[in-house]
């Protein structure tokens, strides 16, 4: 497949359904995934679509995201009362996924 069917082929399935993983992406294009990642990020310069950790979203769909600076603002109480029970804990270690709500437990660990 050339890359002009790639990037038709990955338009549609956003198209119908606003956001797709880069697995998905390979399967239905049968490109590898370095094939891939360029052609996300031709697509991105064209403002046609908006990377995400894992895979793409359709632009529509990424203006209704809040933005990281948004998300790190909200809900900071909860955020902090989080980090201080989690603190509290007897564990050395935490299996913790990303996010700004770990972002306090540094501070909370003193």
């Amino acid at each position: 497949m050339i890359a002009h069917e790639r990037h038709q082929r990955i338009l549609a399935i956003l198209e119908k359904r606003k956001r797709a993983g880069a697995v998905e992406l390979q399967a239905a294009t049968g490109a590898s995934s370095e094939t891939l990642r360029r052609d996300l990020d031709f697509l991105e310069g064209q403002d046609l679509v908006v990377r995400i950790h894992g895979g793409v979203l359709h632009p529509s769909v990424a203006a209704s995201e809040p933005s990281l600076l948004q998300k790190s603002r909200s809900a900071v109480e909860a955020k902090r009362k989080m980090a201080s029970v989690a603190a509290g804990l007897e564990a050395k270690v935490w299996p913790l996924q990303r996010g700004f709500t770990l972002v306090p437990i540094p501070a909370s660990m003193n």
